[in-house]
């Protein structure tokens, strides 16, 4: 699982958008910028970052959940549906085809756990065949069971995507896994290989600076020294 969780790098310049604490994402820019739209999944009441993506890309932001109701303005879309195929959800390919989207889209997830029962069941070609990037928060690793599942899923989606960027999210706790001080949270962001023509191992420190904030910044950010 510790080689599922290392970034790779792929020679494309990260971006940060968002605050400088939680909700603030790093993706390559190239996603931003040759993708279409943003579909979020996982809204809750911070919406920052599409706002910016929104301004800073002049593109539209699809955001999508069944806990919360909001109403905005082109070129934000909100919608009372969540991720998944039980009741009042939808399935990503779903929603891309009854919206009519063209091109490819940028796919950011934050859904508190139902990550898992989605890429459990997803169609992972068709997925990839229309999305450049995807942003994934992974929750409650500490359980063998659950960390079992991220591993599975995680390995689905690198048959497509490369991961990119790792942080790990200080509003979780951590463990200890194979001598290393690991997060129960993570934010994992995927290029899709269409889109990368080098691949090598990333030397970095993770965070990195200017790029990773901690999501509480009350408190230190988690080192990832399982990376190096």
């Amino acid at each position: 699982m510790l080689d599922l969780l290392k970034p790779k790098n792929v020679h494309h310049v990260k971006t940060r958008l968002g605050p400088k604490e939680d909700g603030g994402y790093v993706m390559p820019e190239i996603v931003l910028e040759k993708c279409s739209t943003l579909f979020n999944y996982g809204v809750g009441y911070n919406y920052s970052y599409e706002e910016e993506f929104a301004l800073k890309y002049k593109k539209p932001v699809h955001m999508f959940d069944h806990t919360v109701n909001h109403v905005f303005k082109s070129p934000l879309h909100f919608y009372n549906e969540g991720l998944g195929f039980g009741e009042n959800c939808g399935d990503v390919i779903e929603h891309y085809n009854r919206l009519g989207i063209q091109g490819n889209i940028f796919l950011k997830i934050d859904v508190e756990g139902v990550e898992y029962d989605y890429f459990d069941k997803v169609d992972m070609d068709k997925l990839a065949s229309i999305t450049n990037g995807i942003i994934l928060e992974t929750h409650w690793t500490t359980n063998d069971t659950i960390r079992e599942r991220c591993f599975n899923i995680i390995q689905k989606i690198n048959k497509y995507f490369i991961l990119c960027h790792t942080h790990g999210n200080n509003m979780g706790g951590t463990y200890i896994f194979e001598g290393y001080n690991i997060p129960d949270i993570f934010e994992l962001s995927f290029i899709n290989k269409n889109l990368v023509h080098v691949e090598e191992e990333d030397k970095q420190f993770y965070p990195i600076d200017g790029l990773d904030y901690p999501n509480n910044p009350s408190f230190p950010d988690y080192p990832l020294t399982f990376i190096k």
